[in-house]
């Protein structure tokens, strides 16, 4: 795992707030889905906020990729968003 990564997590009732903070490269991806797995089973909603993201390693989307395949992640209730959500997540607008 990158040495400066790491998850800030907030709950709302029924959502939680994922903040990852650091470089995004492959272990630091398996952390994030880890979380991603552990919060689906708790709330009704996920919200991964991408803005503290340094960097992104392409490494890191692919065995992001692997672990959520876009098929599989479009049926979980996880939605990212800031200004890096595009580049893990295709086709996401930044907000």
């Amino acid at each position: 795992m990158a040495f400066n990564f790491k998850i800030l997590t907030q709950r709302q009732k029924d959502k939680v707030h994922l903040f990852p903070r650091g470089e995004l490269d492959g272990s630091s991806a398996f952390e994030l889905i880890d979380a991603i797995r552990r919060c689906t089973r708790r709330v009704d909603r996920i919200i991964v906020h991408t803005g503290g993201l340094k960097a992104i390693h392409p490494f890191g989307v692919e065995i992001f990729h692997r672990g959520f395949p876009h098929p599989v992640l479009g049926r979980l209730p996880v939605r990212f968003i800031g200004r890096n959500a595009h580049q893990i997540i295709p086709n996401t607008q930044e907000r």
